[in-house]
């Protein structure tokens, strides 16, 4: 992930086979020195880290309970932690206004949970479940559209999909 402002890059850094997965921050300006955000430990890992739109949290993927869960911390000053899926999660994704979180469940199910912040402290809202996804995870990845109320996937189920339009040389169309 890259912060909105371009002053840092958040990546993965490490491997389960390795001594762990661990979120890393580089900054893109001063030292350039890359650091831990989110270190592994003897038995778990952490990984996908999303910033926030205002840059002040990370949210990120974490092993730390015995399963996949997603986790909210504080982005470089701040203190604070927040389990926000209840049964397990997976590949958090901020809402272009930072007052939802998105997630996959481990049975694939797409959750929107809302967040607000109430003096540097953050209050975790219900999940909602949105259907389910045939998810791929080693090459998925999927964004938002600006309203949330669309996502662009990269591997769909054939499930519940009723139709699907494939528009081809939409370039020219622009030209008209």
């Amino acid at each position: 992930d890259w912060s909105r402002d371009g002053k840092y890059l958040i990546y993965s850094r490490g491997g389960i086979l390795a001594n762990g997965e661990e979120v890393w921050a580089l900054p893109l300006e001063g030292t350039h020195k890359p650091f831990v955000v989110v270190p592994h430990s003897d038995n778990a890992f952490a990984t996908y880290g999303m910033l926030s739109p205002d840059g002040r949290y990370l949210a990120y993927t974490s092993s730390e309970s015995g399963q996949m869960q997603v986790y909210v911390i504080p982005f470089l000053k701040g203190q604070g932690k927040w389990q926000v899926s209840r049964d397990s999660g997976s590949l958090p994704q901020w809402s272009h206004d930072g007052k939802t979180l998105y997630y996959f469940s481990s049975n694939n199910s797409f959750v929107t949970v809302p967040i607000t912040e109430s003096n540097e402290s953050l209050q975790i809202g219900s999940p909602q479940v949105h259907g389910s996804v045939l998810v791929t995870f080693q090459q998925f990845f999927y964004d938002l559209s600006l309203d949330g109320k669309r996502i662009l996937l990269n591997s769909i189920s054939d499930k519940g999909v009723q139709s699907m339009s494939i528009i081809a040389n939409w370039p020219a169309a622009l030209k008209k």
